[in-house]
């Protein structure tokens, strides 16, 4: 209890510096900028919005997902109803990646209308004990609400790093000029601007991955809980992340929801 209560509050503090560095940045942004802070504040709203909204379709479309027919899989839909009475949230639907390789994720816009996907390749390669454990960590997710959080907190970065490309574009375009104060300010407003933007985008992304890793952690802790056997998710991470190393494809867009990514490529290492 200790460790799980050190973990939520080491979630809090993460996503406290992420929101405080960006709102701050905000204000820095728009004094240098002289330009309204309520702009900022209400665009940044609408893009976050805006992701949250196409997130689930763009998952959707670039992972080639099959929902599942009822009775379809009914050793699938039956574990997963077990663990989810268990936890006391909705019954996610349930999907099924045409990928090899094994892993296990969820999305959605709301805890209601979660999905949960499931790789051909994690239901092939780990026996039944280990799917339950990687079925009650993906729970996890939901319970938690991670798959919001983490959509919301991982526009932060992005929008600093917009702020800041935008910012070095328009210093490549807007040279000082011999004629008045008034061009070199806007040309030094815009070179602090692009500088602070990156600066923040390196130090939002930080804050965020740490913040993931630590959600990760929290829902390996719920999987050990909801099923009762922590072995069992300890050997499927084990395989899951041979399997990714024997994987000769790339990357896929979609990685950051993932149970498990390319061993080389590790946001969360968890063997």
């Amino acid at each position: 209890m200790a460790r799980l209560a050190k973990l939520k509050l080491s979630m809090s503090i993460s996503t406290f510096l992420v929101t405080f560095i960006f709102a701050l940045f905000l204000a820095v942004i728009m004094y240098l900028l002289n330009i309204p802070l309520i702009f900022a504040v209400v665009g940044s709203l609408i893009f976050i919005f805006f992701e949250y909204l196409i997130g689930p379709e763009i998952v959707k479309a670039s992972t080639k997902l099959r929902y599942l027919k009822p009775g379809e899989n009914p050793w699938l839909e039956s574990t997963v109803k077990e663990l989810t009475e268990k936890s006391g949230i909705p019954m996610p639907k349930l999907a099924i990646v045409p990928d090899d390789t094994p892993n296990a994720f969820v999305f959605g816009r709301t805890a209601k209308g979660a999905t949960l996907a499931v790789h051909e390749g994690l239901l092939k390669q780990l026996n039944k004990e280990e799917i339950r454990g990687v079925i009650g960590h993906e729970l996890g997710h939901i319970k938690h609400k991670d798959f919001l959080i983490m959509t919301a907190l991982s526009a932060i970065p992005l929008i600093a790093y917009m702020v800041a490309r935008l910012s070095f574009e328009a210093v490549r375009f807007a040279r000082p000029s011999k004629k008045g104060k008034g061009a070199t300010a806007v040309y030094a407003a815009l070179a602090a601007a692009a500088v602070i933007g990156y600066v923040v985008y390196i130090i939002t992304l930080l804050c965020v991955m740490r913040t993931s890793r630590l959600r990760e952690h929290y829902a390996d802790a719920y999987s050990a809980y909801v099923t009762g056997n922590p072995r069992s998710l300890e050997s499927a991470l084990a395989k899951i992340t041979y399997g990714l190393s024997l994987s000769p494809k790339p990357p896929h867009g979609a990685r950051t929801l993932y149970i498990e990514t390319q061993p080389w490529q590790n946001r969360n290492v968890k063997t």
